[in-house]
């Protein structure tokens, strides 16, 4: 599954290969197929888990390694985190997203103290503080990522 979002003020539902100035990703192998959207420059956040599609296992093909993988994305400089970790010491594993929107902060043209009013207004009040720690786990995590 894959969602565009524009920050720039262009308009248009998707942004074309090689334009995007931010890509992340859940997962090691979807950075790899997704990576050709990325601008000269843009910057990937991505989370080390490698997710092997059912596709490779009922073709029996070779299951790629993260080694493998990350060094097919060296090129980019990638922030790779262990954002599902990370979700899990915040509270829950559902809260990956918002490790990675929090991975990603640094490169987003909006304020963190924005980004942490979205998360208030956008996810269930009983959810709010964990969403919150994951978000801020996430920005701590990727720290050395610039």
């Amino acid at each position: 599954m894959e969602c565009h979002v524009r920050i720039d003020g262009r308009y248009g539902p998707l942004i074309p290969p090689g334009h995007a100035g931010l890509l992340m990703a859940f997962e090691l192998i979807e950075a790899l197929r997704y990576r050709h959207y990325l601008k000269p420059g843009g910057k990937l956040v991505a989370n080390r888990l490698v997710m092997v599609p059912t596709s490779v296992y009922m073709q029996k093909l070779e299951v790629p390694t993260e080694e493998k993988i990350l060094s097919q994305l060296a090129d980019l400089t990638p922030c790779i985190l262990a954002a599902d970790e990370k979700a899990v010491e915040a509270g829950s594993l559902l809260t990956q997203n918002m490790v990675l929107v929090g991975a990603a902060s640094p490169f987003l043209p909006l304020k963190p103290e924005s980004l942490e009013e979205a998360i208030r207004r956008s996810v269930p009040k009983k959810t709010i503080e964990m969403n919150l720690r994951a978000f801020r786990l996430g920005r701590e995590a990727a720290g050395g990522c610039r």
